[in-house]
C-alpha cells in the first residue's frame, strides 16, 4: 500500500485515497477524459467504494475530476485551446505578482522561496512529476501571496487547478522541465536584490517557455 507520509489511523483512508488519485492524475496515469478506476483502487486498498467515492467528492471539489451521477468518475479534460488562453492570463498575472514581490517580500520570504525553488529542482531530479507540479504550484502561489495583494492570491488560486491539469496534458521532455525550474532560482535572486526589470524577465520567459513557446 501506497505511504502518503501519515498513518492511516491518523489520516483517514478517505484522505489517503483522495491523495493517491491526484498524484495518479499528476504523474498522467490518467489523462483528461479518463475514467477513474474505482474498481482497481478499491483492490489496491482493500476497501468499499464509500472511501472511494469520498476521496472523488473532494477531488470534484478541487476541479481535477467530473463525476456522472449513478455512472463513473473522469479526469477533467482542458479545451484544445486551454494552453495559450491560461498562459495569457499566467503572464500577466504572475508578472504583477513578481513586481508587488520585489517589493514587498522580506530576506526571509526569499529564503523560503530559495529553499521552495531547491526543492522543486530536487524533485525533478528524482523525476516525481506529481510532486513537481504540487511544489511548483506552490511557489508560485507562494509568489502571489507574497505580493501582498489578497486578491491577486484569490485569482492565483483560482488558477491553480487548470494550471495542474495543464501539466498532465502539454508534452515535456525530463530535460525541458528541469532547464524551466531552473529558472525560479536567479528569479528568487532578482526578488532579493530588489531588481523588478529582471524579475519579471524571469518569470515571463519561465512562462513563455511553458505556455507560449515561440511566441
Amino acid at each position: 500500500m501506497a505511504n502518503e507520509g501519515q498513518p492511516m489511523e491518523k489520516r483517514g483512508i478517505g484522505e489517503i485515497i483522495y491523495h493517491h488519485i491526484k498524484k495518479m492524475i499528476l504523474n498522467k496515469e490518467i489523462l483528461g477524459g479518463e475514467r477513474i478506476p474505482e474498481e482497481q483502487i478499491a483492490k489496491y486498498f482493500e476497501v468499499s467504494r464509500t472511501p472511494i467515492r469520498e476521496a472523488l467528492r473532494n477531488l470534484e471539489k478541487y476541479g481535477l475530476v467530473r463525476i456522472v451521477p449513478r455512472h463513473y468518475a473522469e479526469v477533467v479534460k482542458l479545451q484544445a485551446d486551454a494552453t495559450e488562453r491560461l498562459g495569457i492570463l499566467k503572464l500577466r498575472i504572475d508578472s504583477l505578482a513578481v513586481g508587488l514581490c520585489v517589493d514587498n517580500a522580506t530576506d526571509a520570504d526569499c529564503d523560503l522561496l530559495e529553499s521552495m525553488a531547491k526543492l522543486i529542482i530536487e524533485r525533478a531530479e528524482s523525476r516525481d512529476l506529481a510532486s513537481v507540479n504540487e511544489n511548483d504550484s506552490a511557489f508560485h502561489l507562494k509568489l502571489a501571496e507574497l505580493s501582498g495583494n489578497p486578491f491577486l492570491y484569490q485569482i492565483e488560486q483560482l488558477l491553480d487547478v487548470n494550471v495542474q491539469l495543464l501539466r498532465t496534458t502539454v508534452y515535456t521532455s525530463d530535460e525541458q522541465v528541469a532547464e524551466g525550474l531552473k529558472l525560479h532560482l536567479p528569479l528568487v535572486e532578482a526578488i532579493r536584490k530588489r531588481d523588478k526589470e529582471a524579475a519579471v524577465g524571469l518569470i515571463q520567459q519561465h512562462l513563455r517557455d511553458f505556455y507560449l513557446p515561440g511566441k
